[in-house]
């Protein structure tokens, strides 16, 4: 599960940031169930991916970060 907002975005599909070595790769998924605080996600993650919950408006693919 992640955070609903803001890691979702609510205009077309779903995308979430998820950290790749420095930087976040933009990923498009699947939402499944959803309750006040979280989202289900049932495709476009892997176990273990780490999903960006903070300034995700800031974001872009392949933006530079610090983890």
């Amino acid at each position: 599960d992640v955070p609903r907002s803001p890691a979702l975005t609510t205009a077309g599909p779903s995308r979430v940031f998820v950290g790749k070595g420095d930087c976040v790769e933009d990923r498009i998924v699947t939402v499944g169930q959803t309750v006040e605080a979280g989202a289900e996600i049932t495709s476009g993650l892997k176990p273990g991916d780490r999903v960006a919950t903070r300034n995700v408006p800031q974001l872009a693919d392949g933006m530079p970060v610090a983890l």
